[in-house]
């Protein structure tokens, strides 16, 4: 019995020592993430998408599906700047597959929008027009009042471009009456 015992203790041990790898991992990830944030912020676009990426590694290794879609969609939102729609597509199409799989409906919403961004910069009018009407749904659902306004200000500005003004005057109209609730909130 006491070499059963120790066995089991050191089993026991072995899982605890394995899951605070796991939580190291998670906050050295969360961390990237965070700093990835910040140098975004400060216009340091390559140095956000090489944290981005470290991140992102992370995230997989101990298979964090949330943190690696919000990662995707970082690096998708630093490589649509640079005008890489191809490369953008193809993040924003993962964290898509990713919010979808892991019910993260928030990040699925702002991820349509911004594959609508990117449709719309390829002149790709109705694809952009079809993510930001399904963003704004499951916007509204998850309650996000200011991506959707921006999704319906995008919307507007593909409406315009395509000539279609009252449907434009219209999503402007609406982006405005929800941008001016936060600017009550920010009084």
């Amino acid at each position: 019995l006491t070499n059963l015992s120790k066995i089991s203790l050191t089993v026991s041990q072995l899982e605890q020592a394995s899951r605070n790898e796991q939580d190291i991992k998670k906050i050295r990830a969360d961390q990237l993430f965070s700093e990835s944030l910040t140098l975004w912020q400060t216009s340091r676009w390559q140095d956000a998408f090489d944290k981005l990426e470290q991140a992102l590694a992370l995230y997989r290794e101990i298979n964090d599906r949330q943190g690696e879609g919000r990662s995707l969609t970082g690096l998708g939102k630093i490589a649509d700047h640079f005008g890489q729609y191809p490369q953008a597509l193809e993040y924003y199409q993962q964290a898509l597959a990713i919010s979808r799989e892991t019910g993260d409906h928030r990040n699925e919403g702002v991820t349509l929008n911004n594959i609508g961004l990117v449709y719309a910069n390829l002149g790709q009018y109705s694809q952009a027009l079809e993510n930001y009407d399904q963003a704004l749904v499951i916007l509204r659902e998850v309650g996000d009042r200011l991506i959707e306004s921006l999704a319906l200000n995008n919307a507007g500005a593909v409406y315009e471009k395509l000539g279609w003004y009252s449907q434009a005057l219209e999503s402007y109209e609406k982006a405005l009456v929800i941008s001016r609730e936060f600017e009550n909130l920010m009084i």
